[in-house]
């Protein structure tokens, strides 16, 4: 039976405090990824424990790789008796970070499965740019009914011109050109700050791998890769959403490891709307609200652009502001499913082909909501902590797929949350649809 955890949250109080950064979930999943390519022991330090991670460690030690959790946060990996998986494994398809295994049981093993990617569902995300990938190195990619299948007697280097910056298929690119014969190019490269992070750690590993200019990316094949101790950068996501949170709220919040650098596209725009942002040294952020925002526009693009996985949480905080303000989303068309929860907070925001247009009022209310997906659900915690009254947030465990602890560290900040995990045939009727709906 269906287990759904619920959030009761008493809402009108400011958060203020300190919180430390918990490490990247995007960057992550490709790094634990890459460990299939390292014939050696792997120590990855500030892996967030979070069960997106759990799955991908999970699907790691189903190919043979020896995983050891050492401390919070701290683990031990060697793929040295890893194998080559010739079946999709059902188990892939509820996490969509499994397609970095195609690109890396192919490097690894020169072939390589995965179940059909899941993850949030934001409409179609079509696998054709990951095929189109690795098909330039040489392999022979199949799409089955349960997911994708790829093979290669040898890779072999060459240029890769991808038609828009995938994250995806730019890091199943690098991994397969990490360990292909000769030189390749990839052109049109993501340059999210996880996909340097992959590449850092597979240069400090010995791989030979080039970032040139924009969206450019140039790889030259090695034979083998060294075992290496590695830290996984902060969560750029989790810091953008706790000080949302924390300006919501009109509360006051200290960021330390926080990715200052990566923020940029966020942090103008926290301050054009009102808010008061200074840097503390090189890796802490503060931030102060103490009044309704001021209105803004936004577009959602690839890195450096404004990221979409802060589209919900920003238009939470912007159903307060005074006047009108516009998110437009130009990486997933679906990401507006957020929309109408937000608006049983009592917010004003419609969608318009492209765009939400959020007309602030000025308070929001108490409300009862299902989470479609993890960054709406972090939406509507952002509006249930700003409501006054109290709110119920269904389908919460969304929240546990990208952010680590995170009831613990809002508790922490003054946020008055208590959870409960029920099965869904204890709900009404309708609420046992909406959490299936969610899956």
């Amino acid at each position: 039976m269906l287990a759904m955890k619920i959030l009761r949250v008493s809402g009108g109080r400011p958060l203020f405090g300190e919180l430390v950064v918990s490490g990247s979930k995007n960057a992550a999943l490709p790094i634990l990824a890459a460990t299939l390519l390292i014939r050696g022991t792997v120590e990855l330090i500030g892996l967030p424990e979070i069960r997106d991670v759990s799955a991908m460690l999970h699907l790691l030690s189903l190919r043979g790789v020896r995983v050891e959790h050492l401390e919070r946060g701290r683990y031990r990996l060697n793929a040295e008796e890893a194998s080559p998986s010739s079946v999709a494994f059902p188990e892939d398809g509820g996490l969509r970070g499994s397609i970095y295994l195609l690109g890396a049981g192919l490097a690894a093993h020169r072939r390589s499965a995965v179940g059909l990617p899941g993850g949030c569902d934001f409409g179609e995300r079509p696998h054709d740019l990951h095929c189109y990938a690795l098909r330039a190195f040489g392999a022979k990619v199949l799409e089955r009914e349960k997911g994708l299948y790829a093979e290669a007697r040898s890779l072999v280097g060459g240029e890769i011109r991808l038609s828009y910056p995938s994250v995806g298929a730019t890091v199943n690119a690098i991994l397969a050109a990490t360990l292909a014969k000769g030189r390749s190019v990839i052109y049109g490269a993501a340059r999210e700050p996880h996909v340097m992070d992959l590449i850092s750690f597979l240069n400090r590993s010995g791989a030979r791998i080039k970032v040139l200019e924009q969206g450019t990316v140039a790889v030259s094949g090695v034979e083998r890769l060294a075992p290496l101790s590695y830290r996984v950068m902060p969560d750029m996501i989790e810091a953008g959403s706790y000080l949302l949170m924390a300006a919501a709220t009109r509360g006051e919040i200290h960021l330390r490891r926080a990715p200052e650098g990566q923020l940029s596209s966020l942090l103008p725009l926290l301050s054009e709307s009102g808010c008061r942002v200074w840097e503390i040294g090189s890796d802490e952020i503060a931030l102060e609200m103490r009044d309704r925002p001021k209105p803004i526009s936004v577009t959602t693009e690839p890195y450096p652009g404004f990221p979409t996985d802060l589209h919900p949480q920003l238009s939470a905080y912007l159903a307060l502001c005074l006047g009108e303000s516009r998110i437009r989303e130009m990486v997933f068309r679906d990401r507006f499913r957020y929309l109408m929860g937000l608006s049983a907070f009592g917010a004003n925001v419609t969608r318009e082909g492209r765009e939400a247009r959020i007309v602030g009022r000025e308070r929001l209310f108490g409300a009862r909501v299902t989470a479609p997906d993890l960054r709406a659900a972090a939406a509507y915690l952002t509006a249930a902590m700003a409501a006054e009254g109290e709110s119920l947030i269904l389908s919460a465990e969304l929240l546990l797929r990208g952010y680590e602890a995170p009831l613990r560290k809002l508790r922490r900040l003054g946020a008055v949350i208590s959870d409960a995990d029920v099965e869904c045939g204890a709900l009404p009727q309708a609420d046992r649809r909406a959490a299936r709906g969610s899956e």
